[in-house]
Protein backbone atom coordinates (compact mmCIF):
# COMPACT_ATOMS: atom_id res chain seq x y z
CA UNK A 1 0.00 0.00 0.00
CA UNK A 2 1.64 3.87 -1.11
CA UNK A 3 2.36 5.83 1.42
CA UNK A 4 2.02 9.95 0.48
CA UNK A 5 4.43 11.62 0.59
CA UNK A 6 3.62 16.11 1.50
CA UNK A 7 5.27 18.73 1.47
CA UNK A 8 4.41 22.07 2.88
CA UNK A 9 5.86 26.09 2.36
CA UNK A 10 4.62 29.40 2.72
CA UNK A 11 5.88 32.80 0.92
CA UNK A 12 6.39 34.16 4.36
CA UNK A 13 5.77 38.19 2.49
CA UNK A 14 2.13 39.05 3.48
CA UNK A 15 1.65 42.89 3.18
CA UNK A 16 4.96 43.34 1.42
CA UNK A 17 4.70 45.40 -1.57
CA UNK A 18 1.47 45.28 -3.25
CA UNK A 19 0.87 42.02 -2.21
CA UNK A 20 -1.82 41.39 -0.04
CA UNK A 21 -2.13 37.41 0.49
CA UNK A 22 0.37 34.99 2.41
CA UNK A 23 0.55 32.36 -0.09
CA UNK A 24 1.07 28.07 1.42
CA UNK A 25 1.60 25.49 -1.18
CA UNK A 26 1.53 21.78 -0.28
CA UNK A 27 3.17 19.69 -2.93
CA UNK A 28 2.22 15.30 -2.99
CA UNK A 29 4.16 12.66 -3.78
CA UNK A 30 3.91 8.96 -4.14
CA UNK A 31 7.42 8.50 -4.84
CA UNK A 32 9.62 7.59 -1.39
CA UNK A 33 12.48 9.14 -3.77
CA UNK A 34 10.89 12.90 -3.33
CA UNK A 35 10.78 12.46 0.53
CA UNK A 36 14.79 11.95 0.55
CA UNK A 37 16.67 14.48 2.07
CA UNK A 38 19.04 16.64 0.47
CA UNK A 39 20.59 20.30 0.14
CA UNK A 40 19.69 22.91 -2.07
CA UNK A 41 20.46 26.23 -3.15
CA UNK A 42 18.40 28.84 -4.29
CA UNK A 43 19.99 28.82 -7.70
CA UNK A 44 17.38 26.68 -9.12
CA UNK A 45 14.39 28.74 -11.35
CA UNK A 46 11.03 27.70 -11.13
CA UNK A 47 11.49 25.61 -14.22
CA UNK A 48 13.07 23.11 -12.02
CA UNK A 49 9.38 22.77 -10.10
CA UNK A 50 7.75 22.92 -13.84
CA UNK A 51 9.69 19.88 -15.32
CA UNK A 52 9.36 18.08 -11.91
CA UNK A 53 5.54 18.32 -11.37
CA UNK A 54 4.94 16.90 -14.36
CA UNK A 55 5.39 13.72 -12.96
CA UNK A 56 1.91 11.48 -13.02
CA UNK A 57 2.88 10.58 -9.64
CA UNK A 58 3.07 14.41 -8.28
CA UNK A 59 0.66 17.04 -7.45
CA UNK A 60 0.14 20.01 -5.33
CA UNK A 61 -2.63 22.65 -3.97
CA UNK A 62 -2.27 26.20 -3.36
CA UNK A 63 -4.26 28.26 -1.10
CA UNK A 64 -3.78 31.96 0.54
CA UNK A 65 -4.79 34.49 3.41
CA UNK A 66 -5.54 37.97 3.34
CA UNK A 67 -2.63 39.90 5.04
CA UNK A 68 -4.51 41.58 7.37
CA UNK A 69 -5.75 37.93 8.86
CA UNK A 70 -2.38 36.63 8.62
CA UNK A 71 0.13 36.58 11.71
CA UNK A 72 3.36 34.64 10.42
CA UNK A 73 4.30 32.29 13.29
CA UNK A 74 5.48 28.82 13.62
CA UNK A 75 2.06 27.51 14.15
CA UNK A 76 0.44 28.77 10.58
CA UNK A 77 1.71 25.81 8.36
CA UNK A 78 0.76 23.18 10.30
CA UNK A 79 -2.67 24.42 10.63
CA UNK A 80 -3.79 25.30 6.91
CA UNK A 81 -2.07 22.35 5.72
CA UNK A 82 -4.83 19.83 6.81
CA UNK A 83 -7.30 21.62 4.18
CA UNK A 84 -4.94 20.88 1.24
CA UNK A 85 -4.26 17.54 2.37
CA UNK A 86 -7.99 16.81 2.23
CA UNK A 87 -8.52 18.55 -1.17
CA UNK A 88 -5.68 16.06 -2.66
CA UNK A 89 -7.19 13.28 -1.11
CA UNK A 90 -10.67 13.85 -1.79
CA UNK A 91 -9.77 13.58 -5.50
CA UNK A 92 -7.27 11.25 -5.17
CA UNK A 93 -10.44 8.66 -3.90
CA UNK A 94 -12.51 9.78 -6.42
CA UNK A 95 -10.88 8.31 -9.42
CA UNK A 96 -12.77 5.99 -11.56
CA UNK A 97 -10.13 3.98 -12.15
CA UNK A 98 -9.26 3.57 -8.44
CA UNK A 99 -5.84 4.20 -7.42
CA UNK A 100 -4.41 1.91 -4.55
CA UNK A 101 -5.10 3.27 -0.87
CA UNK A 102 -2.95 5.18 0.66
CA UNK A 103 -1.89 3.47 4.60
CA UNK A 104 0.34 6.25 5.57
CA UNK A 105 0.86 10.07 5.01
CA UNK A 106 4.44 11.39 5.73
CA UNK A 107 4.33 15.65 6.13
CA UNK A 108 7.08 17.19 6.04
CA UNK A 109 7.60 21.20 6.65
CA UNK A 110 9.63 24.13 6.33
CA UNK A 111 9.75 25.83 9.63
CA UNK A 112 9.79 25.40 13.63
CA UNK A 113 7.60 22.90 15.13
CA UNK A 114 7.72 21.93 18.45
CA UNK A 115 6.41 18.43 19.96
CA UNK A 116 2.54 19.95 20.68
CA UNK A 117 1.95 21.82 17.12
CA UNK A 118 3.58 18.02 15.69
CA UNK A 119 0.71 16.34 17.92
CA UNK A 120 -1.92 18.70 16.71
CA UNK A 121 -1.08 18.54 12.96
CA UNK A 122 -1.50 14.55 13.50
CA UNK A 123 -4.45 14.62 14.88
CA UNK A 124 -5.99 16.93 12.48
CA UNK A 125 -4.70 14.78 9.36
CA UNK A 126 -6.14 12.01 11.37
CA UNK A 127 -9.59 13.83 11.56
CA UNK A 128 -9.73 14.22 7.67
CA UNK A 129 -8.45 11.57 6.12
CA UNK A 130 -8.88 8.34 8.63
CA UNK A 131 -5.20 7.30 8.45
CA UNK A 132 -3.66 6.45 11.78
CA UNK A 133 -0.01 6.31 10.02
CA UNK A 134 0.65 9.81 10.26
CA UNK A 135 4.57 11.12 10.24
CA UNK A 136 5.44 14.34 10.91
CA UNK A 137 9.01 16.37 10.57
CA UNK A 138 10.27 19.67 9.68
CA UNK A 139 13.17 21.46 8.12
CA UNK A 140 14.37 25.04 9.09
CA UNK A 141 16.57 27.07 6.06
CA UNK A 142 19.97 27.79 6.88
CA UNK A 143 22.61 30.47 5.75
CA UNK A 144 26.07 29.84 4.60
CA UNK A 145 28.61 31.49 2.99
CA UNK A 146 30.21 31.19 0.17
CA UNK A 147 33.35 32.72 -1.68
CA UNK A 148 32.92 33.45 -5.32
CA UNK A 149 35.23 31.72 -7.32
CA UNK A 150 38.36 33.98 -8.45
CA UNK A 151 37.23 36.48 -5.86
CA UNK A 152 37.82 37.75 -2.63
CA UNK A 153 34.30 38.30 -1.71
CA UNK A 154 32.10 36.90 0.30
CA UNK A 155 28.36 35.81 -0.16
CA UNK A 156 25.86 34.74 1.70
CA UNK A 157 23.47 31.94 0.30
CA UNK A 158 20.22 30.39 1.68
CA UNK A 159 20.42 26.46 1.90
CA UNK A 160 17.86 24.30 2.19
CA UNK A 161 18.52 20.82 3.76
CA UNK A 162 14.90 19.04 3.71
CA UNK A 163 13.19 16.46 1.11
CA UNK A 164 13.03 17.69 -2.27
CA UNK A 165 9.07 18.00 -1.55
CA UNK A 166 9.55 21.15 0.88
CA UNK A 167 12.19 22.77 -1.26
CA UNK A 168 9.09 22.32 -4.54
CA UNK A 169 6.51 24.08 -2.20
CA UNK A 170 9.28 26.88 -1.47
CA UNK A 171 10.11 27.60 -5.18
CA UNK A 172 6.45 27.56 -6.01
CA UNK A 173 4.99 29.89 -3.28
CA UNK A 174 7.70 32.32 -3.90
CA UNK A 175 6.95 32.18 -7.92
CA UNK A 176 3.69 33.06 -7.05
CA UNK A 177 4.63 35.35 -4.76
CA UNK A 178 6.79 37.37 -7.02
CA UNK A 179 3.89 36.89 -9.99
CA UNK A 180 0.91 38.93 -7.54
CA UNK A 181 3.27 41.38 -6.96
CA UNK A 182 3.35 42.23 -10.87
CA UNK A 183 -0.23 40.65 -11.11
CA UNK A 184 -3.65 42.19 -10.05
CA UNK A 185 -4.93 38.82 -10.27
CA UNK A 186 -6.01 37.16 -6.74
CA UNK A 187 -4.24 33.39 -6.09
CA UNK A 188 -7.78 31.34 -7.47
CA UNK A 189 -7.07 33.48 -10.51
CA UNK A 190 -3.73 32.36 -10.85
CA UNK A 191 -4.37 28.86 -10.26
CA UNK A 192 -7.60 27.65 -10.58
CA UNK A 193 -7.16 24.21 -10.96
CA UNK A 194 -4.89 23.89 -7.98
CA UNK A 195 -7.01 26.83 -5.46
CA UNK A 196 -8.08 25.49 -2.26
CA UNK A 197 -10.64 27.84 -0.73
CA UNK A 198 -9.94 27.73 2.95
CA UNK A 199 -12.58 26.32 5.03
CA UNK A 200 -13.08 26.13 9.14
CA UNK A 201 -9.66 25.29 9.67
CA UNK A 202 -8.38 28.27 9.18
CA UNK A 203 -10.90 29.84 12.36
CA UNK A 204 -8.43 28.09 14.40
CA UNK A 205 -5.65 30.88 13.87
Amino acid sequence: MPTLYVGGDDSNHAGELQVKEEITVAVFSLLHEDSVVRQFTERNGHSFFESWIQNQNRDYRVTSRKAEHYRHSGTDLPIIIPCLIQDFLAEYNSQSHGNPKIEQINIYLDGILNAELKRALKEDVFHISGIENIVVNNFIKRWAVEKNSGSRKHASRKIHRCPELVYMAHLHANYLFNLLKSNPNTLDLLEPERFVLGNGVFGQL
